[in-house]
């Protein structure tokens, strides 16, 4: 949608247009702003029998305050993160973003862009990426409070004009982070950039409605995205925060803060940080050493100058790869690995069932090297079935079935045992027979076992 439009998204039967698909959209517009309203309400009585005159006019007035997120997010508003929190990965050409499940939130506030002529639609929040070279500053906890004037530590300059709203205390937690005036203006976005870096989406229900179950509630469907302007920088850690910048827009680049600024404090709604891992070589580099001659599905290797390893090239050419392997134990070694992807036949050497993916490590005593593809392609398989939520919950059905119905059982023969009956006498629902044994029999069970203690 356009910006400027009264029409906050379109209508339901235009989305049933689209099957399968994620729409984007410039913004979704609240139906309400936060902050103060008033209705003024007028009624106008007059009688129309001129026996009973009466004409008068009645007025009251109502206040109200729509009061949004401001200062931290409930739980269940960050619907995802992207790179993942913790992720180790080359991400140096990936902006990380925020997907918020409350469509509206990121225009549900004021930038304060609008004092400054702009009239676009701006959003109230931004996220900030710092590398480890910035270095990150820290993320601090506290109060609602320590972002008041008064509070303000000589030199750092927070939300001007700053006041609490009703509901809002000064000793409401949050947290907050005290970016250096010049790193962020060399890292902010700029007051033109915010309108590009958020945006809402709408995810088809029927695409995602596959994996649902017919009795939960349907999955969300309209979602909002925050970005962050900067990439990150490829061999460190990087940091990202979801910050407001409610009322910010006159500090935002290329304007400068107030004279004699050190640093700027702005409220942190999320934070995550990550690794991005400096990448060596590109996709060109690794298609380059493919082409040898005579081909082999890996490059070759040897095991010093002039001295070639025959057991690892005979690997090598069968399609394995060595990786670094941690045992339970402690210990570290290599590991021979092998995807299923190969240009000839695989036997089939293992049957199943194996009760777990250590059972499927083989060990080579003429090598003294372990062999972890069946233990991994069975880890990967249980993960990808875990994954699947019909599957997962008829398992735990299926699991919890049997332990119920083995519980029944014991009970069932130790009662008989003890009231001298066949155990097919005492047969009933497993549910019922759970609910007896609780409210009658365990009593009788209780005092038969401390006699005999």
């Amino acid at each position: 949608m356009s910006a400027g439009t009264t029409e906050s998204r379109p209508a339901r039967d235009r989305r049933a247009e689209l099957p399968g698909r994620i729409t984007f959209y410039e913004f979704f517009e609240p139906p309400l702003d936060s902050g103060p309203y008033r209705v003024d309400v007028e009624q106008h009585v007059k009688s129309v029998q001129p026996a009973n005159s009466f004409d008068q006019t009645f007025t009251t007035a109502l206040d109200f305050h729509v009061s949004g997120v401001r200062f931290a997010l409930p739980p269940g508003y960050v619907h995802a993160q992207f790179p993942p929190p913790g992720a180790q990965g080359r991400y140096e050409n990936v902006l990380p973003h925020v997907v918020l499940a409350v469509e509206t939130l990121p225009w549900q506030r004021d930038s304060g862009a609008a004092a400054l002529g702009v009239a676009e639609a701006h959003p109230w929040l931004a996220l900030l990426t710092f590398d480890g070279d910035d270095p990150p500053p820290a993320v601090q906890n506290g109060t609602v409070g320590q972002l008041l004037p008064a509070a303000l530590p000589s030199g750092t300059i927070s939300y001007p004009g700053l006041t609490l709203e009703p509901g809002e205390s000064a000793s409401d937690p949050c947290e907050f982070v005290d970016v250096p005036a010049e790193l962020f203006h060399a890292i902010a976005p700029t007051v033109d950039d915010l309108r590009w870096l958020a945006h809402g989406r709408h995810v088809d229900e029927t695409a995602l409605a596959r994996k649902a179950f017919a009795d939960e509630a349907p999955p969300q469907q309209d979602l909002s995205t925050v970005i962050s302007n900067r990439l990150p920088a490829p061999g460190g850690r990087a940091v990202c925060c979801l910050v407001s910048v409610e009322g910010m827009a006159p500090f935002l680049p290329p304007r400068e803060p107030p004279p004699g600024t050190t640093a700027i404090r702005l409220v942190v709604l999320a934070w995550w940080s990550f690794g991005s891992v400096e990448r060596t070589e590109a996709f060109r580099e690794y298609f380059e050493r493919l082409d040898r001659e005579p081909g082999t599905l890996q490059v070759s290797y040897a095991a010093g100058p002039g001295t070639p390893n025959q057991a690892v090239q005979d690997a090598l050419k069968m399609g394995y790869a060595a990786f670094d392997h941690h045992t339970r134990q402690g210990a570290r070694t290599v590991s021979w690995y092998r995807g299923p992807l190969l240009p000839y036949e695989n036997p089939r050497l293992a049957r199943v069932p194996f009760s777990s993916a250590d059972s499927l490590v083989r060990y080579d005593p003429e090598s003294g090297m372990i062999d972890v593809s069946f233990a991994a392609a069975w880890q990967l398989g249980r993960l990808l079935a875990l994954g699947d939520q019909a599957f997962a919950s008829l398992l735990y059905d299926w699991k919890e079935g049997r332990r119920t119905q083995a519980v029944v059982d014991f009970e069932r023969r130790f009662l008989g045992e003890q009231l001298g009956l066949e155990a097919s006498a005492l047969e009933v629902d497993p549910r019922a027979h759970v609910a007896l044994m609780q409210a009658v029999v365990k009593p009788l069970l209780d005092a038969l076992v401390g006699e005999g203690g």
